[in-house]
């Protein structure tokens, strides 16, 4: 990485002076020459020359911006012909270098790098501890602290990384299609119970959460937990839990008596997002003493819980007389 004390300048404007066609077919990620012409930016307005008679393309690059890589390795394309998401490699811009030589300029930028599975099976398969990539999604990255320094060509466009976190209700969903990070330099959230033999969160598994001791566990692992309803009626450890002094609607009782779960059929974050909303607005009516009338935008979220799949409580392993 270039190692320069001056701040930063706030923004430049610099052209390309070629298409976004032919700077694919320059060697990649040439490393910069070092100069002391070289000084750091917080946002360049990089501009593309026309292809083909079309207009010149624009983009605006900053620091902290999520990019798409185009990189030298073959590149897994789809039936257009069009390298497929996770054939990219992804990085986050930490700095931006601007490098003036015979009447151009140059822009380089610092990358910390993320990793798909396929970039972490071969250097962790020899660790039985470290075996993470198994449980990652298809659609799943790991931030690292590793940074490289990149011709500024080699990034095809800004991308949207959600950042998943596993720990608790994450406050969000995230689509089968949407790249998403949850691990940062391979810190993992475990399985509530010690001796599972997964242990990490592996979104093709389902999860329940408990609310009590703030934990996730693999549905595997508490299965002999089941709690029996009589009756087809709710289990009567259920009932008691969410029985308040206050009146509730029954709309918001059922999303109130729904367990929080996510892998599988659920998705990667499940109903986290509709549940941490869920648990808001009753501790809000709770401390009022009504349902604030804005609890019926939950109703808009989605559910996460496919209407075949049968509702089945247990209790938790480690808090006494709790359900999940």
């Amino acid at each position: 990485m270039l190692e320069l004390s001056l701040p930063p300048s706030s923004y430049v404007s610099v052209s390309a002076g070629m298409t976004r066609r032919e700077a694919h077919r320059r060697p990649v990620m040439n490393l910069p020459k070092i100069t002391h012409k070289t000084r750091r930016v917080a946002s360049v307005e990089y501009i593309y020359d026309g292809d083909e008679g079309d207009s010149s393309t624009t983009i605006i690059y900053s620091v902290g911006d999520n990019v798409a890589i185009y990189h030298s390795e073959e590149m897994e394309t789809d039936e257009e012909g069009s390298p497929t998401v996770m054939s990219y490699w992804y990085g986050k811009i930490e700095d931006i270098y601007l490098y003036s030589r015979q009447r151009r300029e140059e822009v380089w930028v610092a990358v910390s790098w993320y990793y798909r599975q396929k970039d972490l099976m071969d250097c962790t398969k020899q660790s039985k501890d470290h075996r993470f990539f198994e449980c990652m999604g298809s659609h799943e990255l790991v931030r690292s602290d590793y940074v490289s320094v990149i011709d500024i060509t080699c990034i095809e466009m800004l991308v949207t990384i959600q950042s998943f976190n596993e720990r608790g209700l994450c406050g969000y969903t995230i689509g089968h299609e949407e790249i998403y990070m949850r691990w940062e330099h391979a810190h993992v959230a475990l399985c509530g119970l010690p001796n599972c033999n997964v242990q990490v969160y592996d979104p093709r598994r389902r999860q329940r959460y408990c609310k009590g001791c703030r934990r996730w566990y693999h549905l595997k692992c508490i299965k002999d937990r089941a709690l029996d309803p009589e009756d087809d009626e709710l289990p009567e450890l259920v009932v008691k839990s969410t029985t308040y002094a206050i009146t509730l609607d029954s709309r918001f009782m059922e999303l109130l008596r729904t367990p929080v779960v996510r892998g599988w059929q659920h998705g990667v974050a499940g109903n986290t997002k509709l549940m941490g909303g869920v648990e808001a607005a009753l501790q809000a009516a709770l401390r009022s003493g009504m349902l604030d009338d804005n609890w019926e935008d939950l109703l808009r979220l989605p559910k996460c819980w496919p209407a075949d799949v049968q509702v089945v409580y247990y209790t938790c392993p480690s808090c006494s007389g709790r359900w999940i």
